[in-house]
């Protein structure tokens, strides 16, 4: 006969016995000196959440305010308003010194992701919500109920819950041994590129036309009609749900014994708001990390969302023409460029110097040959492009040479510092590549482009040119800075780099807004358009110069030894420490026996 005990579970032994029945791969816990790489894609599978929702809550966002104000101050502002209320950074620092009963980082990550699920399908549906909230509005006596209204109260309630995935990052790389982030990272970007490919080929060119959905199944016609702008909503809400999914049931976080893995109601308010000022704001050991991560981040933030504006309103291009313009980038990245950086950064091959100098020939011989083809297929319209086919040889090319640039990049820094600062001199080669980029842009169109407006196959060669250094490069640069965080240190380190970042990527927002206004008002106005966005790459090269200082700076400190590789060094005492406890474990075993 069982006792009570053993007959009836424990609400957590229940809660482990359901999980098991939705499982549909083994459970991925955190802490392993190597994961399979099945968990790695896995666990991938979250970020593909976040990237898509960087279009969704991003451009298409951006979008949707902008029906409603043509101010690019107005739609910047709305769009960045979240930052008023920033819970993210407190949420990741405590996230560093609690523990509950699925894990530290999780109940946080999940909180924020159902926030995302409803705001996105709250935004999907947002006439239709504003038609039904609008009568109980006034039989309770308030103001009327307009859909900009209930527009910024969407944003600001759902944004403010989504801030509560900031330890997000942390969870994943804990679950990513340091070896493996590299192909990690390109995984991610493989994967951030299919959510580009999905939400600029299929779903951008009918973002505002309407679609009868039931009818494709072959069911009764105007049944349910959804423009292309709610379908990326309500895609962005699926992809929420499934990543709580994959959060609750398959990621596991194992208690470390040497961290602080409190109770939230053992923190106290006071006790956490004097900690809190005193780890993230007064321990001068992780200020290099607040300069190297936001500082360099900035030059990128000027923009926002009116990247795309820029090129739909100044530029004339159409949403069919940027997604085909696009696709080249987006299937090279997928099947090429992603992979072939990934792995290249984590297992760094031995090259030759005769194989080297073949490599820098044919990526000369790629570049010189764009000039001919362009010349060749350019159609007579500037504002057309050319067949699809040619617009992939075109991009083919210029990868091709980009691939060369990289390897070469990679095997100078190399041969010359030691391979754990590889990544540090590559990040700074990547920021000063980026501001002569831009520097390049920038000129073209004042001084070249006629009214600002390049032909739109030029364009898509330029920023494919930038874009293919850029993905690989970032790739392998991507874990840079995490090999240099102490593990326990992570959610403390981003608690205090969201802060930053967070309120000076809003300042920063606003400026370039109001810098565009400015200059179209006082400088220079398009004769075809209200404001000129191009305007904006002065700025954005003008924060360059700090950046560049600050990547070098950070690179002083870690070849003077000031700075150390606590996060690499950390894993593998703790993989060394794994085999050891195993070894053990087979001898006591043998003795056993």
């Amino acid at each position: 006969m069982t006792s009570p005990t053993e007959s009836t579970p424990t609400p957590r032994a229940w809660f482990t016995s359901w999980a098991q029945n939705f499982r549909f791969h083994q459970r991925i816990p955190t802490g392993l000196p190597r994961l399979p790489w099945t968990s790695v894609f896995v666990v991938s599978m979250v970020w593909l959440t976040f990237m898509f929702h960087v279009f969704a809550g991003g451009i298409s966002l951006t979008y949707t305010v902008k029906r409603y104000h043509e101010d690019p101050r107005i739609f910047s502002l709305i769009t960045t308003l979240s930052v008023i209320i920033m819970v993210g950074p407190f949420i990741s620092y405590i996230s560093d010194n609690i523990w509950t009963k699925i894990g530290r980082r999780k109940p946080f990550v999940l909180i924020a992701y159902a926030a995302g699920a409803w705001g996105m399908a709250a935004l999907a549906f947002l006439p239709q919500i504003t038609t039904f909230l609008q009568p109980i509005a006034h039989f309770l006596g308030l103001p009327s109920l307009t859909e900009p209204i209930l527009l910024v109260a969407i944003i600001v309630s759902y944004t403010t819950l989504m801030d509560l995935q900031a330890p997000l990052e942390p969870l994943l790389l804990e679950c990513v041994p340091p070896k493996q982030r590299g192909r990690f990272f390109a995984l991610r970007s493989i994967l951030g590129s299919i959510a580009s490919f999905y939400f600029y080929q299929l779903l951008w060119p009918v973002y505002d036309i309407p679609l009868d959905i039931i009818s494709w199944m072959g069911l009764p016609a105007n049944v349910l009609i959804l423009t292309g702008e709610q379908i990326v909503y309500l895609i962005a809400a699926c992809l929420y749900l499934i990543s709580c999914f994959i959060i609750v049931v398959l990621i596991e976080e194992v208690k470390r014994p040497d961290s602080p893995n409190k109770r939230i109601q053992d923190l106290g308010v006071v006790k956490f708001a004097v900690s809190y000022v005193k780890d993230v704001f007064m321990t001068k050991e992780i200020y290099p990390f607040y300069i190297v991560m936001v500082i360099p981040g900035l030059a990128g933030a000027v923009w926002g969302s009116l990247d795309a504006v820029m090129k739909t309103d100044q530029f004339l291009y159409t949403k069919g023409d940027m997604s085909l313009m696009g696709l080249p980038s987006i299937l090279l990245s997928i099947f090429i460029l992603s992979p072939f950086a990934g792995w290249y950064s984590d297992r760094k091959p031995e090259i030759r110097n005769s194989v080297l100098v073949l490599i820098g020939l044919v990526s000369i011989a790629c570049f010189a040959s764009v000039v001919p083809y362009y010349s060749a297929v350019k159609p007579v319209d500037s504002a057309s492009l050319p067949d699809i086919y040619h617009c992939i040889g075109m991009s083919l090319l210029v990868a091709l040479g980009g691939m060369g640039v990289f390897v070469i990049i990679v095997e100078i820094v190399s041969r010359r510092s030691d391979r754990i600062y590889m990544r540090i001199w590559i990040s700074l080669i990547a920021i000063i590549k980026d501001f002569i980029m831009q520097l390049c842009f920038f000129l073209y169109l004042q001084f070249v482009a006629v009214d600002s407006i390049p032909p739109i196959t030029l364009w898509m060669i330029m920023t494919q040119t930038a874009g293919s250094l850029g993905v690989m490069i970032g790739i392998c640069v991507g874990p840079m800075i995490y090999e240099y965080i102490p593990r326990n240190k992570l959610g403390t380190v981003l608690a205090g780099k969201g802060l930053m970042e967070g309120v000076l990527r809003f300042g920063v927002g606003m400026l370039g807004a109001s810098w565009v206004v400015y200059w179209s008002r006082h400088i220079h106005k398009p004769d075809h358009a209200t404001y000129d966005y191009t305007s904006l790459y002065v700025i954005q090269m003008l924060l360059y110069v700090p950046a560049i200082i600050a990547q070098f700076w950070f690179l002083r400190q870690v070849l003077s030894g000031r700075i150390k590789p606590s996060g690499i060094l950390e894993v593998d005492i703790e993989a060394k420490n794994h085999f050891i406890n195993a070894e053990k474990g087979s001898d006591s075993e043998t003795k056993a026996k």
